[in-house]
């Protein structure tokens, strides 16, 4: 599951001697050769040193091995030379040169700013009233032939929080075209393959014409298609299998794809070996339709894979290819990789058009912040749970730092029974720090993936760790986690040593009452949204259906990488290393942030493996984090413990929400509650809201565009809702 492109790695893993006291989570990174250790390759009297990398001149100016990085701060703001929300934006280097993109235009809504950037704040149009949902329209070969794809489509709405309907099955298609009028945008995934007839198309292109917004993909060429590609405005398609990179333009649809790693996003690795079939478009000269997405293979520019055309007050877009369909990966942590995420951001961006900008979708935070940080610990080594030459056991060295910045950390514990650095005081003194629940980790740390199962009866005194076993592991170490925390023992959360799992553990785990798993990097699901397992269309050889949600691991304290012998190698956090983690965490926290989405920090409290860490690491770590949380918090984010997320996402998800738009009245609706409480729901609104009413559901909490409900929500109730819009 990890590295794809990355040489096979040995069956098992030698399990690393506690007496040599250091184990480590690796995570894996495609990298070809030997990372370097960080080091400046100017010196420190050459003009070109830079305190942050500004220049585009291919040099490391800033000393933090990488090249050409222009990090999303204050240094790198750059003017547009536009108006009103399209003025500032962020400097990044493409092909040698510093690019300053403006953002795209979009609809005015009432937020005092000036969102179409024409000069005039919250001159919003008259007259105007939307149904903020989405419908995905399927065409009725897809259910028999790629049903996965109707999944993913589904999971990424409920991921980004859009309110959608989805055709009950291959006969209910032709339902779209008589309710056209309940939805603001229309998603048509996969092939058409004449599903839309010349009359369906007509309505569609009426519908069109009032501001709806249709989204397809992958129209197949043919005189039985022409109506099709009259109304996409197109003159042909070509399919390809030698795209490498897409580029996208800046139109009302790709708004929230401002980063440069969605700008410029990466398709195939190797187009030999792993082609992703793309349709190629020429866009017709005497219609309205442009270019928005460019394709290029090795480089060269090889035509539109996607092409918007404005018809009145909407639009339509036909995209060349899925989205969620790449074989290329930036990295498995310590990046920003947009992933499959970059549906998501794309679908936000086309629903918000769709919605002349009054939306309402569920927020991705239990509170008005625009995205979270979970810090998570792995407490697996001699020197995280006892004390030596370096202090206090790391654990609580960990959490005391944090109790002082006034947040909670999440503690996944080893509970090691061979060579007995296990330590129940540490487990109770996280406790006492405020730091409970805390998360099972195993009871021995090595990689499990080719472990028998074993008898789930099992029990520390009957468990033989010298024939380990899956059940052992799991139900040994949450066992002997509830003894020593006793009622403080929420054990809801696990996460698997290394990041390798087992197909035969998520079924263990769920009857052990473990609902949240964080046992994957984002490299292995190319997310940093949670999902349920249950759910999810891809992987579910390892999966196997099990209902626990996943959220993933973006940031952590080593990277790691094969070299060309396949022999793996690990780059540990420590004082010289500090300038390319702080580097990585500060872009995927930022551009997290912009896209509303979350970041999963992995950090041991303990010093760590390689030539160049002591025990006096742990203090490095330890500080790492704390720069990591006032980080988080400067921009914005949540810092939250894994259990109060994992609650929140669960009662979020089922939750169904209908709203419409009034300009004269505001925004109405109704909030259906799923079969389980939903603890701290938010709403985000595409205009700021003065007065937020839902009779019955108690305090809400109001700012901006954002609504937090205080109180959990019932499962299974309904409740209706009014929203004026604040007045300026």
């Amino acid at each position: 599951m990890r590295c794809p492109a990355a040489p096979p790695r040995p069956a098992t893993r030698v399990l690393l001697c506690a007496l040599a006291c250091i184990v480590a989570a690796v995570a894996c990174t495609p990298e070809p050769a030997d990372l370097p250790q960080p080091k400046c390759e100017l010196k420190p009297t050459d003009p070109r040193i830079e305190k942050v990398e500004v220049s585009c001149d291919g040099v490391d100016n800033d000393c933090d091995t990488l090249v050409d990085r222009l990090l999303p701060v204050d240094e790198n703001r750059c003017s547009t030379g536009k108006k009103g929300a399209c003025s500032q934006s962020w400097w990044v280097c493409r092909d040698g040169a510093r690019v300053c993109d403006a953002p795209p235009p979009t609809a005015e809504v009432h937020d005092g700013v000036d969102n179409d950037c024409n000069g005039i704040i919250d001159d919003v149009p008259q007259g105007v009233s939307i149904e903020a949902r989405a419908r995905i329209s399927v065409p009725p070969y897809l259910w028999k032939e790629s049903p996965e794809i109707i999944s993913a489509m589904r999971l990424i709405l409920d991921q980004v929080g859009i309110p959608y309907d989805v055709d009950k099955g291959k006969d209910d298609f032709d339902g779209t075209f008589e309710h056209l009028a309940d939805y603001s945008l229309i998603i048509m995934p996969g092939y058409l393959m004449g599903s839309v007839s010349e009359k369906k198309a007509k309505k569609l292109e009426e519908w069109v014409k009032q501001g709806g917004v249709l989204v397809w993909s992958k129209i197949v060429q043919g005189d039985w298609q022409n109506h099709l590609y009259e109304l996409a405005g197109l003159l042909t398609s070509k399919k390809r299998t030698d795209i490498d990179t897409l580029r996208f333009a800046t139109v009302p649809g790709t708004a929230y794809l401002e980063a440069a790693e969605e700008r410029e996003y990466a398709l195939s690795d190797d187009v030999e070996k792993r082609p992703v079939e793309t349709f190629v478009y020429l866009p017709a000269p005497d219609t309205t339709a442009w270019s928005f997405i460019q394709a290029y293979a090795e480089g060269k520019n090889k035509g539109s894979a996607g092409v918007r055309r404005p018809i009145g007050h909407g639009a339509v877009y036909t995209l060349g290819v899925d989205l969620t369909a790449f074989t290329a990966m930036r990295c498995y942590v310590n990046c920003f990789d947009p992933g499959r995420d970059q549906m998501g951001m794309f679908l936000l961006g086309v629903f918000a058009e769709g919605c002349r900008g009054h939306v309402v979708r569920k927020h991705t935070v239990p509170g008005t912040e625009d995205s979270v940080l979970i810090p998570t610990h792995d407490v697996d080594a001699p020197d995280s749970h006892l004390p030596g030459k370096w202090g206090d056991p790391g654990a609580l060295q960990m959490a005391d730092m944090q109790k002082a910045e006034g947040v909670k950390g999440t503690y996944f514990i080893t509970t090691d029974v061979v060579v007995n650095y296990y330590n129940p005081d540490m487990v109770t003194g996280l406790c006492k720090r405020g730091m409970c629940p805390e998360g099972g980790h195993s009871v021995q740390h090595f990689d499990w993936r080719e472990f028998p199962v074993g008898d789930c009866s099992v029990t520390e005194a009957t468990y033989n760790p010298k024939s380990p076993t899956l059940c052992g592991e799991v139900v040994v170490n949450l066992q002997i986690m509830r003894e020593v925390m006793g009622q403080n023992a929420d054990l809801r959360a696990w996460r698997t040593p290394y990041l390798e799992v087992s197909p035969s553990q998520f079924e263990i785990l769920h009857e052990q009452g473990v609902r949240y798993d964080t046992s994957v990097g984002m490299g292995d699901v190319r997310t940093t949204l949670p999902f349920a397992l249950d759910r999810y269309p891809y992987h579910q050889d390892i999966w196997q259906k099990q209902p626990l949600w996943e959220f993933p691991v973006n940031l952590e304290d080593g990277f790691g990488w094969y070299d060309a012998n396949g022999k793996e190698h690990r780059l540990e956090l420590h004082n010289g290393s500090w300038p390319r983690f702080r580097a990585e965490w500060t872009n995927a926290i930022v551009r997290n942030a912009a896209n509303h989405t979350w970041n999963m920090l992995l950090v041991h409290p303990s010093m760590g493996v390689g030539e160049d860490v002591t025990s006096a690491n742990i203090a490095v770590k330890i500080a790492a984090v704390r720069w990591a949380i006032q980080f988080a918090k400067a921009q914005g984010l949540r810092v939250a413990q894994m259990l109060e997320m994992g609650d929140f996402w669960a009662g979020r998800d089922p939750v169904q929400v209908y709203a419409s738009y009034d300009e004269g009245k505001g925004y109405s609706g109704k909030i259906r509650v799923g079969g389980v409480d939903a603890p701290r729901f938010s709403l985000h609104f595409g205009d700021a809201i003065g007065q937020f009413v839902a009779e019955g559901a108690g305090e809400v909490e109001i700012a901006g565009g954002r609504v937090v409900f205080k109180n959990p929500l019932p499962a299974s109730k309904i409740f209706s809702f009014t929203a004026t819009v604040k007045a300026r």
